[in-house]
């Protein structure tokens, strides 16, 4: 684990700069994302489940509910909506991401994360590719440890869900 205090802090800016100029060589423009969301909008997109590893806070002003990024996926998704969906971008990005852990369990509560997305690829399984093959030149480049890579496909459990016989509401309800 890296500290970010003294000469770890130098480290850890070095890697991050390395990650961010591999990425922006890729193509991947760098986009930076708000820390706070309305707590509504991100249990819409993660699902009631995310209350149990997110910071959720009262707005007293707002009288609303308030929520530090357990990730990024959905703050960069909702980033790239904004400049509207039927569009090709890629983005690259860094910074902190903030989870609830159980007391005791000796994990840090901010945790650092970078990392690439893309939108609007016309070849979903080519872009994949590339995604990967940049995340594992990203971790070489760290001097990482082999990594384990493990894929899924939510098409899969989609064209699944199509195939059984079950009436709509239960198909959105899963």
């Amino acid at each position: 684990m890296l500290i970010r205090i003294g000469p770890t802090l130098d480290r850890l800016a070095e890697m991050l700069k390395s990650l961010s100029g591999l990425f922006a060589e890729a193509g991947f423009a760098r986009i930076e994302a708000r820390h706070l969301f309305a707590a509504e909008q991100l249990i819409d997109l993660y699902g009631e489940d995310v209350r149990t590893r997110a910071y959720l806070l009262n707005d007293p002003l707002q009288g609303a509910e308030l929520c530090l990024r357990p990730d990024f996926t959905v703050p960069i998704a909702l980033a790239h909506g904004e400049g509207g969906w039927g569009r090709r971008a890629a983005y690259s990005y860094a910074g902190p991401v903030f989870r609830r852990q159980e007391a005791g369990s000796g994990r840090p509560i901010e945790y650092l994360q970078a990392g690439i997305e893309s939108f609007g690829e016309a070849d979903r399984d080519t872009a994949d590719a590339r995604i990967l093959t940049l995340i594992l030149r990203g971790l070489d480049a760290l001097e990482a440890p082999p990594a384990a890579i493990r894929t899924g496909d939510l098409n899969i459990v989609f064209a699944l869900l199509d195939a059984l016989d079950m009436p709509p509401h239960r198909r959105a309800a899963l």
